[in-house]
């Protein structure tokens, strides 16, 4: 039988493919740095949960939800399992609002440690947020608001992803956001990773499908000073919007995300 050769080129295209879907998707068993780890794999398929089972260290998850708001399990992308869908864009106060909350009473302080938070996503083909609306931003994952004691967000407004470090201590704001040449794509599937390592703020956005399949673009910031990020123990960690640190939803500036969500990790320390 004669075996038909692969070009060299063609052979290197997909290694190097096979290496970005590796690097990119959530190993097989939770180190014990995870506080928070979801897959969703072993929830039913169209189904509505209201908790969410935590693989890390830190408790299971609930769904908080506002004006009749609901996530949905559906399929993620192919090899991946299942994935979460927040409700659809509504500008109005009104409109369904859901977030996944994981409660912070025995979450690890973060302080100077290292820190990494990541997801996959895909934003929604219709959204349309307007600027100044009750649902005009896209929060993937965070703990505290700005202004609060302390803050690390990651999302995705203006479909530039972007990571922010907040202290009231030192007043400090630092951002790592991906320019306006570097939007991501709708309906299309990326992940998105913040790190917190020492001053530096690194954005790393892995794209898995459409025009940015295979494509790795990043974003670096530097604060002043290691940020010590301290959070009371009533501010949980959220996915999918923002949360009172009473675990009720800011019905005038929830920032919903709107679309999908997979393979959300956050790591505390080394």
């Amino acid at each position: 039988m004669t075996k038909r050769r692969i070009p060299a080129a063609a052979a290197a295209a997909a290694l190097a493919s096979t290496a970005l879907i590796a690097a990119s998707a959530l190993p097989a068993q939770a180190a014990p740095n995870d506080v928070v780890r979801f897959n969703f794999d072993g929830i039913s398929l169209g189904s509505h949960p209201t908790t969410i089972p935590n693989q890390g260290t830190g408790p299971a998850a609930n769904v908080v939800s506002e004006n009749g708001g609901q996530v949905t399990v559906v399929n993620s992308r192919s090899g991946q399992g299942r994935a979460i869908d927040f409700p659809d864009h509504a500008a109005p106060i009104t409109g369904p609002r859901a977030v996944i909350a994981v409660p912070g009473t025995t979450l690890p302080q973060v302080g100077t440690n290292r820190l990494v938070w990541r997801a996959d996503f895909r934003l929604d083909t219709g959204t349309t947020a307007t600027s100044g609306s009750a649902d005009d931003g896209d929060n993937l994952l965070q703990r505290g608001l700005a202004g609060t004691a302390a803050q690390y967000k990651l999302q995705v407004d203006g479909e530039r992803p972007s990571c922010t470090l907040w202290t009231a201590a030192s007043g400090e704001t630092v951002t790592a956001r991906l320019t306006s040449a570097q939007k991501v794509h709708r309906g299309q599937w990326y992940t998105a990773t913040c790190t917190r390592s020492g001053k530096k703020l690194t954005l790393t956005v892995v794209g898995h499908t459409g025009p940015h399949a295979g494509t790795t673009l990043t974003a670096t910031n530097t604060s002043s000073t290691v940020l010590d990020l301290q959070h009371p123990a009533t501010v949980p960690i959220t996915v999918g919007g923002k949360m009172y640190h009473n675990t009720h939803i800011p019905r005038s500036s929830t920032d919903q995300f709107n679309g999908l969500v997979d393979n959300v990790k956050v790591s505390i320390g080394e």
